[in-house]
């Protein structure tokens, strides 16, 4: 039996290599003899009968040569599975990238919150995209006015502010659209604080915990943590207690999932409530950005309880209302009608470094919905001056509202 691999052809000449165990070939038109029997390599080229080159040309195989050309085989397949190797661990590489920036995503920095390993600067990171750009989802995840239930596959920016895509193109509400311009402060003069009951700042519990006076009327200061863990609230509160001024608050709650508010949160909170562990403070702002649904009762209980034993009580929300909190609105329509909370301080602010106040509606809430509320209106700012000059305008001029005062996030 003989084994052909032909390498070219032209005319009636065949040019081929021929691997053989076997003595002779016979062909009506082309013939091949003197083939000795054994494991040659035969160089042979097939003519017509009429030609005179009747004989095949044999080589013995070079052993040598035989054992190189296996070892570059072998160095071929070795090759060919480092790259199937490389190409399956960068496969899962971008596999488990994707899902570390969704889990970064739902649970980084927002304006309520910092991760409790780091030193945040700001409220909260959101890398934004060049204007008129597009970024991926989990800078959208992680955008201050984008619900984590509405965020679509990306998001745009115009004029470099987060704008989410709405994943219901007929409802408006599904996603929030930041487009709405901001109210730029437009009076150099600020409002007067004298006399407002609530001109306060927030003291966060992370970086170097300077924050000088800015307002002369300031009159209650908060330690900020970001977590919803009561017993870890007051633990890193120790750190800025001895510095804060006036009436003196506990922070409880923020924007990650450190922050994430639930029915175990608040029984915790309850007990170190009536267990007087709160004591030294005057009062709790509850940072309610992000949480379970289900919780309305829970929480007009804990601020009931709050105000039994003597505390003040501050609730502060993203924006308009919870923008990470399914039944936020209904939340909101509590919290506006419930006399056991002192203020409510909507955030107008997102990174918490804004030439200008951000006024987006959050959750369906409109601040139309603000106009007959029960607790004083005293929203948190980047700082006082010209933004409250702003706010105190926009909600008196558009609803109507006379806001009771200001809280400066600015760490300065």
């Amino acid at each position: 039996m003989i084994h052909e691999e032909l390498e070219s052809q032209t005319d009636n000449n065949r040019n081929t290599r021929i691997g053989a165990i076997g003595t002779s070939i016979d062909d009506d038109d082309d013939e091949l003899d003197d083939i000795e029997i054994g494991p040659e390599v035969i160089e042979a080229t097939l003519v017509p009968p009429e030609q005179d080159i009747p004989h095949a040309t044999v080589h013995p195989v070079d052993e040598k040569d035989e054992r190189q050309l296996q070892e570059q085989r072998k160095e071929e397949r070795k090759r060919r599975r480092r790259r199937r190797m490389v190409f399956v661990i960068v496969l899962i590489l971008l596999a488990v990238g994707a899902i570390l920036a969704k889990s970064l995503s739902l649970g980084g920095p927002t304006p309520s919150q910092q991760s409790p390993t780091s030193a945040p600067t700001s409220i909260e990171v959101v890398t934004l995209a060049s204007p008129g750009s597009v970024a991926v989802d989990a800078a959208c995840m992680i955008s201050f006015e984008c619900s984590r239930s509405c965020c679509s596959e990306s998001y745009s920016t115009k004029d470099g502010i987060a704008k989410c895509i709405p994943v219901e193109a007929d409802n408006s509400t599904a996603c929030i659209d930041s487009d709405s311009p901001p109210m730029s402060p437009i009076d150099d003069t600020p409002a007067s604080t004298a006399g407002l009951p609530y001109v306060g700042s927030y003291w966060v519990t992370w970086g170097d915990g300077v924050n000088v006076q800015e307002d002369p009327n300031e009159n209650f200061s908060i330690a900020f943590s970001g977590w919803s863990d009561i017993n870890t609230a007051l633990s890193e509160g120790k750190t800025r207690y001895p510095k804060l001024r006036g009436e003196k608050y506990i922070a409880v709650g923020g924007g990650t999932e450190s922050g994430k508010w639930s029915e175990d949160a608040l029984l915790m909170l309850a007990n170190a409530t009536e267990s007087g562990l709160l004591g030294s403070y005057d009062g709790i702002l509850y940072s309610i950005i992000i949480g379970d649904s289900g919780l309305v009762q829970h929480f007009l209980d804990s601020f009931a309880l709050a105000k039994s034993n003597g505390l003040m009580v501050i609730v502060v929300v993203s924006s308009s209302a919870p923008h990470s909190i399914v039944d936020g609105a209904t939340l909101m329509a509590a919290f506006l009608n419930d006399s056991n909370i002192d203020v409510i301080s909507p955030y107008l602010l997102s990174r918490g470094d804004e030439t200008s106040n951000r006024y987006v509606e959050t959750n369906g809430v409109s601040w139309s919905n603000y106009t007959n509320a029960r607790p004083a209106i005293v929203p948190s700012l980047v700082q006082g001056g010209a933004y409250f000059t702003d706010a105190k305008n926009f909600f008196s001029k558009e609803y109507g509202i006379d806001i009771q005062g200001y809280i400066r996030w600015s760490q300065v």
